[in-house]
């Protein structure tokens, strides 16, 4: 009589092993989190950099074309009072006026990880951007020449929320025709439905934020005490349209006039910020 024996091998996993198994996954999972956050952090601002280095380098072009003159934000000068963003689009790629009429604009101007932005209808004549031109540097007028703080100290063009507070940013905005000065205040026409605005920043006919430069110590300040940009806001309605603002918490990306992109951490000095804002302050600045 042959007798039959039970296997002493086990077909599967007791409760206690299966919770350790899931227990090493889940912290080798939280071990490699932070590092792939970081990799698709670095992957996203190398992005944001391509953009407004291209920028930088179409503003370079366009000088060199118009008699060293930078396009201005409110379009005085320009053939058809273009908006900047406008005549800066030639030199950027071929072909981008196509984008003109299209709902959501030249993708160059849209920081993808921009929380408000938020398009244009079509054929509507306007559109989001998700980036501000220094607008003492795109003003009328000024050349190359009068760069006189140099094109590697001059802040051209940094991150900026396409829908900031009570305004949204408009690419094809040159002038201002949707506003008006009363008791020294800036008033919001009735024919607007919205707080449309140039996609600037400095720029005190929108009351932002200005550098106010001491010429005796050559040191500037901002006109609001230690503001500088915002990293991050919580909300549109948090958001303070007088200043840039970071989509990252690790600082906000600026081209400056030399086509050359830098991270402004959040601790920068507020006199080293707007000291690279002015183009001729004669500041002595570093970051």
């Amino acid at each position: 009589m042959i007798k039959q024996f039970k296997s002493a091998c086990r077909t599967g996993f007791t409760l206690l092993e299966l919770l350790v198994v899931v227990a090493i996954a889940a912290i080798l999972i939280g071990l490699l989190l932070p590092a792939v956050q970081k990799v698709r952090t670095a992957a996203a601002r190398m992005k944001i950099s391509n953009q407004l280095r291209q920028f930088s380098i179409a503003t370079a072009n366009y000088a060199t074309a118009h008699n060293d003159k930078f396009p201005a934000a409110d379009g005085e000068g320009s053939r058809d009072n273009a908006a900047a963003f406008y005549q800066l689009l030639p030199y950027v790629e071929q072909g981008a006026e196509g984008w003109l009429h299209q709902p959501d604009g030249p993708p160059i101007l849209r920081n993808p990880y921009d929380p408000t932005w938020q398009g244009f209808p079509p054929n509507s004549m306007g559109g989001n951007v998700s980036f501000s031109l220094n607008a003492l540097l795109f003003r009328s007028g000024l050349t190359c020449n009068n760069l006189t703080d140099g094109a590697s100290s001059t802040m051209a063009i940094a991150e900026r929320y396409a829908t900031c507070g009570k305004f949204y940013a408009d690419w094809q905005m040159p002038k201002y025709s949707c506003y008006r000065y009363e008791d020294g205040k800036m008033i919001l026409l009735q024919s607007c439905s919205s707080g449309r605005r140039r996609p600037t920043f400095a720029d005190a006919f929108f009351n932002d934020v200005t550098p106010v430069t001491d010429l005796v110590t050559n040191t500037t300040s901002p006109s609001v005490a230690s503001l500088t940009f915002q990293t991050r806001p919580l909300s549109i309605a948090d958001c303070d349209s007088r200043i840039p603002q970071a989509t990252f918490d690790a600082g906000i990306l600026t081209a400056f006039a030399d086509g050359s992109v830098r991270l402004l951490r959040p601790a920068t000095s507020p006199n080293v910020y707007w000291g690279m804002v002015t183009p001729q302050g004669g500041e002595i600045v570093s970051d």
